[in-house]
């Protein structure tokens, strides 16, 4: 399957700052076994509006 995130800035906005997390994501297994999860057209800006080098990786998920 696929999920897509999106969350853009509205006019004047001023961005987000700091550390911490932008968004959680629970999944709910279905069955055991493994998958892989992959993030992929990552697009983070600057307050400036410079578009912001991120080098995501994938993860295994191990469901028991």
């Amino acid at each position: 399957g696929q999920v897509i995130v999106g969350y853009k800035q509205g006019a004047g906005g001023k961005g987000a700052s700091g550390t911490g997390p932008l968004f959680y994501l629970n999944l709910k297994p279905i069955a055991a076994g493994e998958t892989r999860l992959e993030i992929n057209r990552v697009n983070f800006r600057s307050p400036e509006g410079a578009r912001l080098q991120v080098l995501p990786e994938a993860v295994t998920i191990e469901v028991r």
